[in-house]
């Protein structure tokens, strides 16, 4: 894989053993020492979840995880005729500027896994998976309202169109 234009040092979150070599970090805006750490925690609920459900997890394939300021970035390879990556961009500037809590980043990060991992497109089944897991790793109980609010499909409107309501 080339690599991206900006790079720069970030606190890595403690990728779990049973994921290591599955997730590759980069970063062009850097994770802060707390941002770490909920990454690190939803890794953890991540393999608590395919362990329960029996996972193999030396089977899942590679994923790159690209932290950014606002979501863009360029390939530094100027060279390459095309790429093919799986690819989670995390849009950290808008995690500090939303003054989003510590579950909704958790929960960004583990939906973000669990479209990768499960190969799950669809968003209404992907959260459910999500809250599954948060559930299972968090000392209280998180709600699908709670989390999501009851008009998550309006963020989504290509998908749902007429099905907001």
């Amino acid at each position: 894989m080339g690599d991206f234009v900006g790079t720069v040092g970030s606190p890595g979150s403690k990728i779990p053993i049973e994921l290591s070599g599955k997730i590759v970090m980069r970063a062009t805006y850097p994770l802060t020492e707390h941002e770490a750490f909920l990454f690190t925690a939803a890794l953890n609920g991540i393999v608590i979840q395919m362990k329960k459900e029996c996972f193999e997890i030396s089977d899942l394939r590679q994923v790159f995880v690209l932290c950014t300021e606002d979501g863009k970035f360029t390939f530094a390879d100027k060279e390459g005729m095309g790429y093919y990556l799986p690819l989670i961009i995390l849009n950290l500037g808008n995690w500090r500027t939303g003054n989003w809590s510590d579950v909704h980043i958790i929960a960004t990060l583990v939906e973000e896994f669990c479209h990768h991992f499960w190969s799950i497109d669809d968003e209404e089944i992907v959260k459910h998976k999500v809250l599954e897991i948060l559930n299972r790793i968090l000392n209280f109980e998180v709600t699908f309202d709670s989390l999501y609010g009851p008009r998550w499909k309006e963020a989504y409107p290509t998908i749902y169109g007429d099905d907001i309501k």
